[in-house]
């Protein structure tokens, strides 16, 4: 009976088959790894801009502007919108409350504005105050909702003008005590989840949004 083994060539061609088809199967479940990392994180930043810009819906939906006879006789209860293509402030009755008897209220202040980062971009910060005040730029605490803006435009509809303009504030001539009809915004966000992914990092993603001022024709009478 033959009891002849493998040759050393045999064995040797052996072990290279099994390393070359080792190294393809980690190199195909790197690669597979590496695509979902970066599916999840660019859901991850297009979730963060949704629930923002949604937040930001709620807010306008809910803006207001009240008489001369809401602020008191002191001034203590500014209302209305103050906002340029790159900040926006305003009055809103969209504040939530999460605390029993807390000694807030449903109408707020509530302000959107960019913060440089160490990125070299922009964090896009929301404001929110527990109560009116004097002026409706102030008060509250700001939190960063969007990281990494590399762009931000914001317009406002006249419905007078029937035309998008740069600017609003309800305190002067031009649109005094009314807000716009409608107000849009553009962002442009940078992709830095990743620095060593050449083809990814530093990808730029376009969001844009009109959302509508549903108490704009008219001061409240409260």
């Amino acid at each position: 009976m033959n009891q002849k083994g493998f040759s050393l060539i045999e064995i040797m061609i052996g072990v290279a088959i099994l390393a070359g088809m080792t190294i393809l199967i980690q190199t195909t479940m790197s690669r597979a790894l590496d695509a979902r990392n970066k599916a999840e994180r660019r859901d991850e930043l297009f979730h963060s801009v949704r629930i923002s810009l949604g937040k930001l819906n709620d807010d306008l939906a809910q803006a207001f502007l009240a008489n001369s006879a809401f602020k008191g006789q002191e001034g203590n209860y500014a209302t209305g919108m103050i906002g340029s293509d790159q900040a926006l402030d305003f009055s809103t009755f969209s504040r939530l409350h999460f605390q029993k008897n807390a000694h807030d209220s449903d109408a707020a202040s509530v302000g959107y504005s960019l913060k440089a980062n160490d990125a070299g971009t922009s964090d896009l910060y929301r404001r929110e105050s527990q109560w009116l005040g004097e002026k409706v730029t102030e008060g509250g605490i700001a939190y960063a909702m969007i990281e990494n803006v590399k762009e931000l435009k914001i317009q406002y509809y006249d419905s007078n003008k029937t035309e998008w303009v740069a600017e609003w504030d309800t305190t002067q001539l031009s649109t005094l005590n009314r807000l716009p009809q409608a107000v849009k915004v553009e962002l442009r966000v940078v992709f830095k989840e990743n620095e060593e992914d050449e083809e990814e990092a530093g990808k730029e993603y376009f969001f844009t949004t009109t959302m509508p001022v549903n108490l704009y024709a008219n001061e409240i009478n409260f």
